[in-house]
Order: C-alpha cells, then structure tokens, then sequence
C-alpha cells in the first residue's frame, strides 16, 4: 500500500493541478477509514461477574471501558461461541444489568463488548466494537424465598437483657408482617434467617390476628459491637467482650450458613462510650470491614446481597436521664458516627455496592420515656411502638426494591442521566420502548437521607419508538445528589431505574437565616430557608444547648422551595444557646439562636 502511494505521488508532480487535487481526493478516501478505526480502537470490559438477583433474576456488572459509547449485551443458554445473541444495548453510563424473568434454579451465561461511533441503516462502517469480555455465567436461586438476615445488637434482638426471651421481638414482628402482606401481593415469599430465635412470647396472638405464623429468626446479640459483628462474620462467633462468652454457632463464616439475600443492619450503639468519649472512627471503620465480609459472601456465593444500613437511634437525653461526659453527650457522638456511615454509605454505592441508606435516628421515634409519653423503654431501647416506627422505616426501603425485582418491566430504558448547570440540575432519559406506561417520577436523594419525589412526567402509554424525556430540577440543594426515575405502570406496578450522582454548586447558594438573632423573651423568631422540595414536609425542632427538644413544627414549603415560619420563643425558656434544626426528606440544616 505504501509503495502505491509512493507511486502515484511521483506521478501527480507531473500532472495539472486539476489531476493533482483528484489524486489528492482520492488518497484521502484510502486512507480516512484506516484512520477512524485506529483512534477509536477498544478494549474489552473486564471484571465482567453475574449473580443470582432476588427470584428467577441475574445482575449482569462489569468495568468501564475507556472511549466507549455504549455496550453490547449477549446471552446464552449453554455459553457456547455460538449460541449467543443479543440481550440489551446501554449508554455508557450504565455499567450493569439486571436480567429478569428468567426460572427458578437456571443457568444463564453472558458475554459484553464496547462500543463508539454512529450506525445508520447505509452503513455501519463508522462504528467500531471492541473484542468480546470473558464469558461469565451465573445461576438463579432454586425457589421463590427471598431470605432477609436482620443483623445487629440488642435493638435487633428486642430489647435490653432484663425482658425475658420470649418477648424480645423488637421491630422484627411489625416487620414480618408488613413484607410477608407486600409479599403476596407482589408474588415473592420472606424467610427470616440466622440462628437467634427470639419472640416466640407473640406467636399465638401474631398467627391470630394475621392468619401466618411469625418468623422469629434473627441474627441479633445483645452488646455486639461493629467488631463483634465483623468476627462473626468471619468466623461465626465472637468472644463476648474478651470474657471467653463465645456467641454464635462458629463453624465457619456466618452468611454461609444461611444465603441471605436482603440483609438490615443496624449496629454502632455498643461501639460509643456513655461518657462522651468521640470514638465514632473505630466504630465506621470496623463497619467497613463488615460490608467488605459481606461483598467476600457475595463473590464466594455468587449471589447478590442487597444490605439496608441504617443511621443508628438515639438515646433518651433529658435533664435528669442523659449520657454525657466533659465534650459531648452520647447523642452528639451519635450523630457524629451517623454522619461518618452516610459518607461511608455514599461512597460504596458510587462503587457499586447494591446498598440503601435509611434513617433511623429521625425515624419518628420520641426520645422521652414511655411513662412521659415517649417511645423508649430504657436509655437505649424503644418501647414497642417505638420498634414499629423501626419497622416502618426498614419496610418503606425495602418493599418497592422486592416490588421492582418482582414486577415484569413495561419500559425498555435506554439512557438514564443527570447534569448540573449553574442554577439547576438537567436529567435526560430515553426508551426504546414502552408499554401501559404511565408517567415518571423523578426521585432526588440529598446527603443520603431517603428518595423524595421531585417531579412528575408523562409517558407514552405505548410505544415500539425510541422517545427523549428532559426534567429540570431547579429546587435541587447543594452538595452531593443521587437521582433515580420510578417509571408507573397504567394498573399502578412500577418499577426503579438505576441512579445516577451529581455534585451541585449553585453559582448563588442563600443560607438559611433565623432572626432576630441573638433575641429576647418573651416573642417570636422569624425563619427563613430556601431550596425545599415543595408541598413536602419540612420539620423544624428547637433544641437546647444539651439537646432537649423544646419545640418543634412541621410546614410546607412553596411551590419555589421557599420556606417562611415564625417560632414563639416563651418566657419559660433559660437564656443561652439553642440549635434550631430543620429537616425534610430531601434536605437538612441546622442554625444556631442566642436567648438573651
């Protein structure tokens, strides 16, 4: 090829102008494609793995491939070079797949290749694909259970060591009813799984008033630490406090023993001193080293494990009844290890661990004691209605993810994504198909507290046409946010995309403001704070400089995200500081007010 081009330049010396510019075209024609092909070539995906997803499903992963614009599915029955055709075709944002529908206990292999460039139907020449992945395969579970491991210390056992075994059920009776009921009527089956048995004091009433029977398995041990838990894990004990108590049935790592699929975590309490101690570090860093023990369990078991973290409760924290020490009290090093484990939680769900955060600490639990009209039994523990505001919370994160996997897909989702501008957040999305489909919801999560509604659009109802959609999200807060679209069947079904993470810094960001500030009593303070989702409830509490809440109110912003609101401020109140708290599902704030 070199020495025709040798050739034929030699002879354009000679030539016409004309003749020279024609040659020159047609060199160009020659030697273009080889050059496209040459900047765009790709290499394969690796890390490729595929596990068992809940019932009859396989999440299909793999790593991002530099310059490519999209990526090639393909599936097989067998694996064979042969045998494989065409499963799906995604943007390059998205890096995973979940394959649903398929039977109980069946083998499915899958192979993934890159892809840049535009095809049209005259020509594919522009396109360029690189070499196929390893070939992964993966087997679904072999029946319809799907197996959740409540995993922690003595408020996932139920209770402190003075209520007797029988009655220690904690939020898990509440919890077994709710997801059992969502369960039959989404089509899935729940088993509560590990070798604690704790609650057995309820089971005639429960069987009575449900027509099932409860399930009082459990994997919660009173006074576990995070490290507890970690050599439990392991090993499938703990010595108890280095006392030679060895809890759990050893033999072995734990997860093991029993596959579970969903697991709830709530541990962190036995790891923070009651005299004000910040020990928060140890503790988030011995958490960690749990969730990597659970991501071994899904590597060795070949399954997907979707873990519910929660911020941890708080204590009772009233003026006669509070842990406290020289620095903090007990509920400000809570807070300061809660805050630590939402940034541990963000993080490892931008790396791709299948994880969701929930809020215990603001799960509407009353931090007074029972007998003055709160929710605690103790210090540390809630009384029973205080359990099932737990259940609630563990519930609502749960069942729309059972649903989702549950639920047949109306919609071919092809893109899913989200850009910040200077004043707003823009997210796109596109289907290559729909059917009865409804409308979407645009779902926000700000600093990882839960999914809020944002927006709604229509859909299609039905179509075999690639359809845009664009929604501007102009109430978003700063910081750090995930979004993901709730796609709504015409008969109510609907379903989860995947979510998406974008870092917003408004090029104006106002602050909230309380004032007058510092003020005196008897009269009122005025609030003023901005970027609230609208018509969503917004908490304001009062607190006093040792945490004792003294007032709280709940308002609805406007439709511009603005929230306005006056506070009385009673002569009863002691002079000094106060932190003044406001929370909403989407967003939180805190200010601080000066009493004179």
């Amino acid at each position: 090829m070199l020495y025709k081009f040798i050739m034929l330049f030699r002879f354009a010396l000679n030539q016409t102008s004309a003749t020279l510019l024609a040659l020159a075209l047609c060199l160009c024609a020659i030697i273009l494609p080889y050059t496209v092909v040459a900047q765009t070539s790709l290499s394969k995906p690796e890390n490729l793995t595929a596990r068992a997803s809940f019932v009859k499903a396989i999440i299909v992963r793999w790593q991002a491939v530099e310059g490519a614009e999209g990526y090639t599915i393909e599936k097989s029955a067998t694996g064979e070079e042969d045998t494989f055709s065409e499963l799906a075709i995604v943007d390059a944002s998205t890096l995973s797949i979940r394959d649903a529908g398929l039977g109980l206990d069946e083998e499915a292999y899958y192979r993934v290749k890159a892809t840049a460039g535009v095809a049209n139907a005259e020509s594919t020449s522009g396109t360029v694909s690189s070499p196929y992945s390893a070939i992964v395969s993966a087997r679904t579970n072999p029946d319809e259970l799907i197996r959740i491991m409540p995993l922690g210390d003595s408020n996932t056992e139920g209770g402190n060591g003075s209520v007797s075994p029988e009655n220690r059920v904690g939020y898990r009776k509440e919890l077994y009813r709710k997801l059992v009921i969502d369960g039959r009527l989404d089509g899935y089956q729940i088993d509560f799984v590990g070798n604690e048995q704790m609650g057995e004091g309820f089971a005639d009433q429960f069987l009575a008033d449900n027509g099932f029977e409860l399930d009082v398995d459990h994997a919660g041990y009173g006074g576990a630490r995070n490290q507890d838990i970690l050599s439990l894990l392991k090993i499938g004990k703990f010595n108890f406090y280095g006392q030679g108590d060895f809890r759990g049935p050893g033999d072995g790592p734990y997860l093991d023993k029993f596959n579970p699929d969903v697991i709830f975590l709530h541990i962190g309490t036995n790891d923070i001193s009651n005299d004000g101690i910040d020990d928060s570090q140890n503790a988030v860093d011995n958490l960690e080293m749990v969730l990597n023990e659970i991501d071994k369990y899904e590597q060795f078991a070949g399954k997907e494990v979707t873990v519910i973290l929660a911020k941890i409760i708080k204590n009772v924290c009233a003026t006669n009844s509070c842990y406290r020490g020289e620095h903090y009290t007990k509920n400000e090093v809570i807070d300061i290890y809660n805050t630590k484990l939402q940034a541990l939680a963000s993080k490892r769900f931008e790396n791709g661990d299948r994880l969701e955060l929930v809020d215990m600490a603001d799960a509407g639990i009353v931090y007074d004691f029972e007998s003055d009209g709160g929710d605690m039994a103790d210090l540390q523990h809630p009384a029973q209605q205080g359990y099932d505001k737990m259940a609630g919370v563990w519930s609502n994160s749960i069942s729309p993810i059972l649903s989702a996997a549950a639920a047949p897909l109306p919609v071919e989702l092809m893109h899913f994504g989200a850009a910040a501008t200077n004043n707003e957040i823009i997210l796109t999305w596109s289907t290559a198909s729909e059917e009865n489909n409804r409308h979407f919801e645009l779902q926000r999560m700000h600093e990882g507290i839960d999914f809020t509604t944002i927006g709604t659009v229509a859909g299609a109802g039905n179509s075999l046409h690639k359809l845009n959609y664009t929604y501007h999200d102009n109430t978003a807060p700063a910081g750090k946010l995930l979004y993901r679209l709730r796609q709504v069947d015409l008969d109510g079904t609907f379903t989860y995309s995947k979510i998406v993470s974008v870092t917003y810094a408004p090029t104006l960001q106002k602050e909230a403001q309380v004032y007058p500030n510092p003020t005196n009593k008897p009269g009122q303070v005025h609030l003023l704070a901005f970027g609230y989702v609208a018509e969503t409830p917004v908490t304001i509490r009062l607190f006093s400089a040792i945490g004792a809440l003294m007032y709280s109110q709940s308002v609805l912003p406007a439709q511009s995200g603005e929230v306005r609101t006056t506070l009385p401020i009673t002569v009863d109140l002691p002079v000094g500081l106060y932190v003044l708290k406001i929370n909403s599902s989407s967003k939180a704030e805190t200010l601080k007010l000066i009493l004179k």
